[in-house]
Formats: C-alpha cells, structure tokens, sequence
C-alpha cells in the first residue's frame, strides 16, 4: 500500500462505515481504514481558495491533500467519503459544530458522537454484490461508488440537452446499480429491466438496498442558548451546511 506523506507528519487511522468489505481485496481500501495527516495552513488555504469553491472542489481537495493512504476518491462508496469529510473537518476544526443556519437558533452538536448504521456484514464478501429477489427475476445490484454517482450525474446532462426537466431519478440509478437480470449482465438487459419494475417491487427493493448499505446516522444532541441557559435536544437532525468547514467567526 502505497502512502503520501512526504514531511512526515503524524497521522490518524479512519475507519471506514463499510470496514472496507465493498473493496477487491488488492485494494488498500479493504483494509477497511485510511490514513490522514493534520490539516496544515496549506489545507487552509485549499478550502478557502476562491477557484475550488466556485467549481465545488474544495471539499475533495481538502482531503486530498491530507490523504496518507494513496487512493482515488472516485472509487469509495459515498459513506464512506462522508467518513473520510466528517475526519477532515474534526482533525482540521474540532468535533464541536454549530450548525446556524438550519434552525431557530445556533445549535452544537459533538461530531463525534455520529452513530453507523446497522447492517448484516454476512453478506460482504469483498465482491460489492448483492443479491435479490424480484417478481419473477432473480437480480444482483452493488452500492454505487462515487465513480457510479458521477456517472449518473454525467447522464443526467446529456438527457437535459434533450429533456430539460430530466433528473437522476429511481429508474436511472437502477441502470448502475443493477448488475445482473436473470444471470444476463449485459447493458441492454438491464437498463430494459430498470424501465419496467413494478412499484410495489421498486419500492421493497429500494428498502433492502438501503438497509445492506453502510452509512451513518446524522442525529444527535443539539444544545442551544435559551434565556442566558444551556437547553439540549436529543436525537435532532444534524445536517451539513456551509458553517461545516467555514464557520462563522
């Protein structure tokens, strides 16, 4: 496994939700951590840097930069980039995050506090396949990784040229993530198959992909000021705003 840290700087293990069992076992991935650095002035200057974010690279570079571990973002599942932006942001400002905008009023939450989700690691196997059981077919889907979701978004593009009111719907996200039909494989079997689940199917398998896919739970304790005291909410939403990594000074 390859690694980035030139000035040698200490580093950080970050466990990853999905224990790096979606990864080929070749990958540095299915070791199921990576390794950052601190943030530095440098990394500073990257998330304020005017050009990332007008393209809406920041974040990424950001995490590049104090990435250890030589790997391509593209190619995790979305958790578990949440997981490697949710250290970057603790390593760099702290797990205290009072998010201003969502609410009434200021409310912290301890970053660190974030739950995983539940699920049956008996079905990892290092593949990224799981398997299903439609109304007369028997399918295979994968959780998407980052590459897939580009993918999707890259599609949505070209289907606006066309129809300005396209979106990345259901049945389009079934198109990269159904990975086989019946044993058939092949692109047109699918995106076939994807243009004609029932509902009642969609729906119940929209269910299970959700329940076999790592991720966290975004709630915790809020505390806010209320008349010069402290108050706490239990189990409130926390949800990501621009305060996450420029909060208000």
């Amino acid at each position: 496994m390859k690694k980035r840290n030139p000035l040698n700087l200490p580093t950080e293990r970050i466990e990853l939700p999905s224990k790096g069992k979606v990864y080929p076992k070749e990958s540095p991935l299915a070791l199921g951590y990576v390794e950052m650095t601190y943030p530095t002035a440098k990394e500073e200057d990257i998330i304020t840097n005017p050009n990332y974010l007008t393209a809406g690279t920041a974040i990424d570079k950001f995490i590049e930069s104090i990435l250890v571990t030589d790997i391509d973002l593209l190619d995790l599942i979305p958790t578990d980039k949440d997981a490697l932006m949710l250290a970057a942001r603790i390593l760099g400002l702290g797990a205290e995050y009072t998010d201003t905008e969502s609410y009434k009023q200021p409310v912290t939450f301890n970053l660190s506090d974030i739950k995983e989700k539940e699920v049956n690691w008996d079905l990892f196997d290092n593949t990224n396949e799981f398997s299903y059981e439609l109304s007369g077919a028997k399918i295979k889907f994968k959780i998407p990784t980052c590459r897939d979701i580009e993918a999707m978004s890259k599609e949505v593009e070209g289907l606006k040229k066309i129809n300005p009111d396209a979106e990345l719907d259901t049945t389009l996200r079934y198109k990269f993530t159904i990975t086989e039909v019946n044993g058939a494989r092949d692109s047109k079997t699918i995106r076939d198959f994807s243009d004609r689940i029932r509902m009642a199917d969609s729906r119940k398998l929209k269910t299970y992909m959700d329940s076999v896919t790592p991720g966290y739970i975004w709630k915790g304790t809020g505390t806010y000021i209320k008349d010069n005291k402290q108050e706490k909410v239990e189990d409130l939403s926390i949800l990501i705003t621009l305060t996450f990594f420029w909060p208000q000074s």
